[in-house]
């Protein structure tokens, strides 16, 4: 069954509003908890951090998902969904980078001086507007913000790319280019070439999940795909990527292992689609709609539990986490969203 999407341009799915898919938050809440419980418990999912694919998935199926529709493919439009974009990410990321600096400026000079750039190109303003994270080690609450540079550049860039797909009537073409280019990316970190942009670096990713939507929307799906095995094959790897400890570095078993997440996060995709497959995960669901503020904030708490030798205190951890998640969902990132989209509307 090809369930197609919606034609309505303001139905997005990234409004939460009734066309929201309770699979899809699940798959959120996976990711999420992969990377938590990674960084806090690895004995319990030491291949935790590949958490980030999925996530990485998700946003490629969901983006591409939103500029398949018909008419969004304008200017005017695509301007729209790129202050959507950034009003669904940037409000907690401000706040967790302004938060974070101003401990540090407060009460840690030695890793103030780092955030602020002490002296070298990596400036708090360029950590602002995504341009680089802390240029050394100064906590979790810093070091996740890598991802939100490689979602912003996705944002940025995938638009255009398939805009080129789509006028040229070539779009599996040019996905695959492009994943291949980002696959070359990865081949010349490993041979100690430097590529400053981790956007490139897991673009692959981001196209395994825009090429359900593609192929979906496109009604394109290949026959070998059509099976029913899709869907436990595709959890089977993302258990098995959690499972497998993370190598600690960027090495070829990291570039491996994230691979796997996010193929098996885009067959669990397809498989719904193809099959109408549901769940029905109410606990799950509410952390996945919580997810991104999960993300952030377990990384800031995560700091402070170890600074306050209290990281033992895995139950306390994750209520605290789970509480002001939901505290910020709600007062910090939902009202944004509200706002947002209630004044830049897609024009049909």
């Amino acid at each position: 069954m090809n369930r197609g999407f919606p034609s309505s341009l303001d139905g997005a799915p990234e409004a939460g509003g009734p066309e929201r898919i309770e699979l899809l938050d699940c798959l959120r809440a996976f990711g999420a908890l992969a990377v938590v419980f990674g960084h806090s418990l690895p004995r319990l999912a030491p291949g935790g951090p590949c958490g980030v694919s999925v996530f990485f998935a998700l946003s490629g199926y969901l983006i591409a998902r939103i500029l398949m529709r018909k008419g969004m493919m304008t200017p005017r439009n695509i301007g729209i969904f790129l202050v959507r974009r950034i009003a669904r990410i940037y409000p907690m990321y401000f706040l967790s980078v302004v938060g974070m600096t101003a401990y540090f400026f407060l009460f840690d000079a030695r890793r103030f001086g780092i955030v602020a750039g002490g002296g070298g190109e990596r400036t708090f303003f360029g950590i602002l507007t995504f341009q680089y994270t802390a240029s050394e080690w100064v906590g979790y609450g810093f070091g996740v913000l890598w991802t939100l540079i490689a979602e912003c550049g996705f944002y940025v860039s995938f638009p255009f790319i398939l805009w080129i797909g789509l006028a040229t009537k070539k779009v599996f073409h040019v996905l695959g280019i492009v994943a291949l280019i980002s696959v070359c990316a990865k081949i010349s970190v490993l041979l100690g070439v430097s590529v400053s942009s981790v956007s490139l670096l897991y673009y692959d990713h981001f196209i395994l999940g825009a090429l359900v939507a593609v192929s979906v929307g496109m009604d394109a799906v290949p026959h070998v795909l059509k099976t029913k095995w899709l869907g436990i094959l595709g959890f089977a790897l993302m258990i098995l990527t959690v499972a497998i400890p993370y190598p600690g570095t960027r090495n070829l078993a990291w570039y491996l292992l994230s691979l796997l997440a996010s193929s098996g996060t885009a067959m669990v995709i397809l498989h719904h689609h193809l099959f109408g497959t549901t769940i029905h995960m109410p606990v799950a669901a509410f952390l996945g709609r919580i997810s991104y503020s999960i993300y952030l904030v377990h990384a800031i708490v995560l700091d402070a539990f170890i600074g306050l030798r209290l990281i033992a205190s895995i139950p306390l951890f994750l209520v605290v986490v789970v509480g002001i998640s939901t505290l910020t969902a709600r007062y910090i990132e939902q009202p944004v969203i509200r706002f947002v989209h209630k004044i830049a509307r897609f024009k049909e």
